[in-house]
């Protein structure tokens, strides 16, 4: 997710999918795999839901009772395409628990235009 720009107070998304994993999940299974035996090439490791950055940025958005515009932005390329068709997800391994929605309502809180992150 891409934060405000500056002055203009916009932000700028692109078409691309993201499936956003705790990072405490991430972290245990981090643990497992180092204090395991050696395990190689492990499977990759998803959330439960794939969003899109304007997706992940609207929930931001309406958590912390902002409004701001968005503009889409296309970046060209070999990797910007990848990322476009999805070539970053597995929605196969989506072992993770929490989503955006869940990670919004307990970490984030407005309190007018400050964003406080909760304990």
């Amino acid at each position: 997710m891409r934060r405000e720009t500056g002055e203009c107070g916009h932000h700028d998304v692109g078409r691309y999918g993201q499936a956003q994993v705790d990072a405490g999940e991430v972290a245990d299974r981090l643990t497992e795999l180092a204090l395991g035996t050696p395990a190689g090439l492990v499977p990759d490791m998803a959330g439960p839901k794939a969003y899109s950055a304007a997706g992940l940025l609207r929930g931001y958005l309406r958590a912390t009772q902002r409004r701001r515009p968005m503009i889409r932005v296309w970046l060209s390329g070999k990797a910007a395409r990848a990322f476009r068709t999805g070539a970053n997800l597995a929605p196969w391994r989506a072992v993770g628990h929490q989503s955006w929605e869940e990670f919004l309502a307990e970490r984030v809180s407005s309190n007018g235009d400050t964003l406080h992150l909760k304990e």
